[in-house]
């Protein structure tokens, strides 16, 4: 949940790319390092709200890799030769947890924060707390997993109410297959499905309503594992709106554009970058006047610490910092 700010609030967003997991596969829960705030479902509403959620995308990537022993057998004129086995060296690597994320004001003054809790002995998050700036719980919301898999991510009030949850399910394989958000009195809001393509980059995302009515979906379509157009369709089957992603010879993206059926442009945004990390989102209106910016700034392990919101006459309208608890794993 993010509360306004003092002016004008924008959702800090950001797309960068997970090396641990396919496109898609599994839904965003706060514990990788770059995140989105708001949930697709939580934002969904009747009419063009429909078109503005069906155009927000995850993607995420994972490989795994296996080796082979070749075991070579003695000659009978000798006898068999044991060999010193070293056993192989574990490989440590750091991971990054966030643990806090303050929301301020652009005078610097704390409008709201959230605390985020793993479980004891891996880096599930489990539980995240949004507190105000006078240290007053506002809300909780708990995740539930089966193994690695989140199955369910639940929202409390600051008295213990339970509000609207979301259940998550996943095909054979492991992949994000349905998500399911239920009101407050077990009376389904919103149920999205997800289809992939047999490489695992995800293909179709069609959204209902509670009583299973379709209300639009989205088709992923793309190039050398690098997704170029994505088409928003309404209910009916017609086109609505699509986009086009371009790169760079480094396969980062830093252009998107949104156009109607017919090709006219009604929105884009660009992004740049240093040293290969994502330093500026830039969002312009069709005439190419531009509306807002999100700024990162990075700490020395390479995680965003700093997000700016400026509008688009340059004033800074909010800031979001964010800590992190560092980790080996082998």
């Amino acid at each position: 949940m993010l509360l306004p700010s003092k002016n004008s609030v924008f959702s800090a967003k950001n797309d960068q790319v997970s090396n641990r997991r396919k496109s898609c596969g599994r839904p965003n829960i706060f514990c990788w390092t770059f995140t989105l705030r708001t949930s697709v479902a939580d934002v969904i509403c009747a009419g063009k709200g429909i078109i503005l959620a069906l155009s927000v995308t995850i993607f995420m990537f994972s490989c795994t890799s296996g080796t082979n022993q070749i075991i070579k057998e003695p000659t009978k004129t000798e006898p068999a030769k044991t060999e010193k086995v070293e056993p192989e060296k574990s490989v440590k690597r750091t991971i990054a947890l966030l643990t806090k994320e303050t929301i301020l004001y652009a005078d610097g003054e704390v409008d709201v924060y959230t605390i985020y809790n793993y479980s004891e002995n891996s880096d599930q998050l489990i539980a995240r707390e949004l507190y105000s700036s006078q240290d007053d719980l506002i809300e909780r919301v708990s995740l539930s997993y089966e193994n690695t898999l989140l199955t369910r991510k639940a929202v409390f009030s600051a008295d213990g109410e339970q509000k609207p949850y979301h259940l998550y399910t996943y095909n054979n394989v492991g992949l994000l297959e349905s998500d399911t958000l239920y009101a407050k009195k077990e009376k389904i809001q919103t149920i999205s499905k997800y289809e992939y393509y047999p490489t695992g980059e995800r293909k179709k995302w069609s959204i209902y309503n509670g009583n299973e009515a379709l209300l639009g979906y989205t088709i992923h379509n793309y190039e050398n594992e690098k997704l170029i157009r994505t088409d928003i369709f309404s209910s009916q089957g017609s086109l609505e709106q699509y986009s086009r992603v371009e790169y760079n010879q480094n396969l980062q993206k830093i252009e998107v554009k949104f156009l109607t059926p017919s090709g006219e442009l009604e929105r884009y945004s660009k992004y740049d970058y240093e040293n290969d990390l994502l330093i500026l989102e830039s969002y312009f209106n069709s005439e190419n006047k531009l509306q807002r910016q999100v700024k990162y700034g990075y700490g020395n392990q390479g995680n965003i610490i700093r997000i700016e919101h400026i509008d688009g006459s340059g004033r800074l309208k909010e800031i979001i910092k964010q800590e992190y608890l560092y980790k080996e794993q082998k």
